[in-house]
């Protein structure tokens, strides 16, 4: 996998995105790219924000959020490891937490995405804000 420069850029374009969490695995960014799994060839995603918000009026659910790496090695090396950006957190009714803002954002490289999981089916929505620089 190349890391594109991203000094000299062609183009970025703002995206925002939401989705259900649900009790298995799903693939949550790059939603245009699920059937071929990851950031495409040639583009780095910028995570700017991650939300999580709570629609249900009694329920706490749990989340958890992590960057996979889709077995592609990261820039540097060949290791492809995953790192959660966050593990069970729980989220109570009516409310909504950040898992990442602007001052803690992150890169996605190609074939990277962003992965999460709830402990109840649909209780929990997913927000995120990124640039997709190309």
């Amino acid at each position: 996998m190349a890391n594109p420069n991203i000094v000299e850029v062609s183009t970025i374009n703002g995206r925002s995105m939401g989705y259900n969490i649900l009790t298995s695995n799903g693939m949550m960014v790059p939603p245009e790219n699920s059937l071929t799994g990851g950031v495409p060839t040639g583009h780095v995603y910028k995570i700017n924000s991650i939300v999580v918000a709570n629609v249900d009026t009694t329920t706490t659910a749990w989340v958890s959020v992590w960057r996979d790496t889709n077995g592609n090695a990261g820039p540097y090396g060949s290791s492809s490891v995953n790192a959660y950006i966050a593990y069970q957190i729980d989220v109570p009714p009516k409310a909504s937490i950040s898992i990442l803002g602007k001052s803690t954002s992150i890169y996605l490289n190609e074939g990277h995405v962003i992965n999460a999981v709830a402990s109840t089916n649909s209780v929990l929505k997913f927000h995120a804000s990124y640039e997709d620089i190309s």
